[in-house]
């Protein structure tokens, strides 16, 4: 029972772990969403500025076609010529036929659009798309009334301007138009920070991914998308991981230790132990007390077995000490009363010359209300007081600090029960507490019987111990018999009353009517 079960150290890893893991995954979220807003934020703000640029050269062509008359006369010649000279980063202009056809050019030379622009500037009025010349040149087209018109723009301004919204490089920016991309500004190498392997293994872990924002221009079929890598997502996040987990451990440590407490074996324990009695899982097994000079079967101390769901039958040194520490004690013993009430004295053939043993703990002996709760166990009981004696210990007497205990076992004793000190000798060793309580029996611990034999200094403390007893007029009863050469001993010194396995185990309340009824003599009497 002292074990601890998988599932308690499977629990508690759990707690410790999961603060941390739900803290590190939700700092992720919550990045990856301030990511995602800023991305946003700043692809709107390129678009803008797009369509601003690209507005400016559209203004353009629409003042050179207002009162174009379709041909490419001298003044027509000559508006091309001066808009080369005031529009900025405009390196060619041209004015186009129906069929979309150079009929006056200054500057860069037109490019035949390809169908997509051809539909994109019957939709729209407008189109964009990439010239593919080696200088990196921007085409726009704008539908006219007698034709159309068409620039080609410097890519440079245009791509210094969005990689300022890009972070300053630190991300991809995408100009897309109809027929694909228009322009593509990478991220700048120095800006590209790597994450380490764990980051990398963290990141897949809470889904970390490359992210995107697109926003559309005004016209034209044109977009702009900002790309921020994945791997510079993770380079900052980490950043702030160390304190983050170290938060989150702090948590789960936390976490941990109230699972611990609350799912130790002790408290595992504890809870299984109110269980019991409430299922009726306990049980009473009797220890005989047997009179050598006579034979005969005396007594017996009433013991709690736990009958297990899983461990099967438990002697009380699994539980019993938990019981006393939670006072469980009171309700388990107030119900071993209530069953030795039950059981005897029925079937004894001399009833009247038999007791049984009760312990009682140290919160029986601090608790006014133990003397009333004796009574209600054994009302009606043909068990009468005189056939019982509460045993208690060395240590709950000496600890009477405001006279409780006494008073409890005083008005035991004047109902009729007797009182037995048990365990004398291996605490306090007090004397002064057999003068101070007026006590009944005397019991001789095991560890001191066992001692006998050997030549230990065991011997003298029994030999003390009877001698006390002899002289306090008190009935001395050794535990823990085990072999014919302790009787012997004890025997010569004067001792009668004995229990242990030499004599027999604790039994249940059949085995034990049989036992008492053999050494009665005469047929057993139901």
């Amino acid at each position: 029972m002292t074990r601890w079960p998988v599932r308690l150290v499977a629990a508690v890893l759990l707690a410790a772990l999961l603060p941390p893991a739900v803290l590190v995954w939700l700092s992720f979220r919550l990045e990856r969403r301030a990511l995602r807003d800023d991305l946003e934020r700043r692809a709107r703000s390129a678009a803008a500025l797009t369509d601003a640029l690209l507005s400016s050269t559209e203004g353009l062509l629409s003042r050179l076609g207002t009162d174009w008359d379709g041909g490419c006369g001298a003044e027509t010649a000559e508006s091309l010529r001066s808009a080369l000279e005031v529009g900025a980063g405009v390196r060619g202009v041209a004015l186009l036929d129906a069929e979309l056809r150079p009929v006056c050019v200054a500057g860069t030379a037109p490019v035949p659009p390809s169908p997509s622009v051809r539909g994109a500037l019957g939709r729209d009025a407008r189109a964009v798309w990439e010239a593919g010349a080696p200088g990196g040149l921007i085409r726009l087209a704008l539908r006219l009334p007698e034709g159309s018109a068409e620039a080609a723009l410097d890519a440079g301004p245009i791509a210094r301007a969005l990689t300022e919204l890009a972070g300053g490089g630190r991300d991809a920016v995408e100009v897309r138009g109809v027929a694909g991309p228009v322009l593509s500004i990478p991220a700048a190498p120095a800006s590209r920070r790597l994450a380490s392997p764990f980051l990398l293994l963290l990141g897949s872990l809470v889904g970390a991914r490359d992210e995107t924002a697109v926003a559309p221009c005004a016209g034209g079929g044109v977009s702009v998308h900002l790309y921020a890598r994945r791997e510079a997502q993770l380079a900052a996040w980490g950043e702030t991981l160390p304190l983050l987990v170290a938060i989150g451990l702090g948590f789960g440590a936390g976490a941990a230790a109230l699972v611990l407490l609350a799912g130790s074996p002790g408290a595992a324990l504890t809870r299984q132990l109110r269980g019991a009695l409430r299922r009726g899982e306990l049980e009473v097994r009797y220890l005989p007390i047997v009179d050598v000079s006579s034979g005969r079967c005396v007594g017996a101390e009433a013991l709690l077995r736990w009958r297990h769901a899983r461990e099967g039958l438990l002697s009380p040194d699994l539980f019993i000490a938990l019981a006393e520490e939670t006072e469980l004690i009171v309700p388990i013993t107030e119900w071993l009363m209530r069953r030795v009430a039950r059981d005897l004295p029925g079937g004894l053939r001399e009833p009247d010359r038999f007791y049984v043993a009760i312990n009682l703990a140290g919160a029986h002996l601090r608790d006014p209300g133990t003397v009333a709760a004796v009574l209600r166990a054994f009302a009606g009981s043909r068990l009468g007081p005189k056939g019982l004696v509460f045993e208690v210990t060395e240590r709950e007497v000496i600890d009477d600090v405001d006279g409780t205990a006494r008073n409890v076992l005083e008005a035991l004793q004047g109902w009729g029960a007797t009182i037995a000190l048990d365990d004398f000798g291996t605490g306090y060793s007090n004397i002064a507490t057999l003068r101070r309580f007026r006590l009944d029996h005397l019991k001789i611990d095991k560890s001191f019987v066992e001692g006998i034999g050997t030549g230990s200094v065991a011997e003298t403390v029994v030999d003390t111990l009877v001698e006390l007893g002899r002289k306090l007029e008190m009935t001395v009863v050794a535990e823990g018999v085990e072999r014919e050469e302790q009787v012997e001993y004890l025997v010569e010194r004067g001792v009668r009353h004995f229990q242990g396995y030499l004599f027999s185990k604790p039994l249940p309340l059949k085995e034990l009517v049989a036992f008492v009824n053999e050494r009665a003599g005469g047929p057993v009497v139901s």
